[in-house]
């Protein structure tokens, strides 16, 4: 590291302004020890070619955007503008990633499918409390894109919740929603389930959900 670089880092951690900044149970990371580490990283991240100057290749693209070049000039070690200057140039995958980020962004929505089993004498109950979620649900929440109960044609006690949310984002408004807290006190004090919901930090309703995801295609991309 240069002596600028080193006194970023005083200010930050002082016990790392001497030796070796990147550390492992072993002591110093070698080179070589540090481009493996990345390799595995990258693997379990499923993000091709990590190596370090990756690294320094995308940080000095975040510092030509957040500070003046001299400043980038010196944190990166170069002596001259002109090298830090290539920089400022939009590589090709950065004019690729709004389109990708666009064409993902299509792709968001999450939904789910629960199965309930409910006991035969309270299954009235339990299908017009599940009503009743919807209802004040849905209407509040324009990002809840499907609530659908449906009742198994072969058992009238065997009820399936559809429910498909713009994105994940949704899905959480929903979940801290006036309504669906409202039917997990109720299910919770009410004894009209074969199973009964999980007890928190679980999500309570964790037992019932037979498949969730996201979505390849729906047929709003046919409009």
């Amino acid at each position: 590291m240069n002596a600028v670089v080193r006194a970023a880092l005083a200010a930050i951690q002082p016990a790392l302004t001497e030796g070796a900044v990147f550390r492992g149970k072993r002591g110093p990371y070698t080179d070589r020890g540090i481009r493996n580490l990345l390799v595995v990283l990258g693997r379990h991240a499923d993000v091709a070619h990590v190596h370090p100057h990756r690294f320094r290749h995308d940080t000095a693209r975040r510092l030509v955007g957040a500070v003046d070049l001299p400043t980038a000039a010196a944190l990166l070690g170069h002596s001259r503008l002109d090298t830090v200057r290539i920089y400022t140039q939009p590589d090709e995958s950065a004019l690729e990633r709004p389109s990708r980020r666009s064409k993902e962004a299509e792709r968001t929505m999450f939904a789910a499918i629960c199965r309930f089993q409910i006991r035969p004498e309270h299954r009235q109950a339990f299908v017009e409390a599940l009503v009743l979620h919807g209802r004040g649900a849905v209407p509040a929440e324009t990002r809840t894109l499907r609530f659908d109960v449906i009742e198994d044609r072969n058992d009238a006690n065997c009820v399936f919740l559809y429910e498909a949310y713009a994105d994940m984002d949704a899905l959480q408004t929903h979940l801290r929603g006036p309504s669906h807290q409202q039917l997990v006190r109720t299910l919770t004090a009410q004894d009209w389930l074969l199973r009964p919901l999980d007890e928190p930090p679980k999500p309570p309703f964790g037992p019932f959900v037979v498949g969730s995801g996201f979505s390849l295609f729906t047929s709003a991309e046919t409009a």
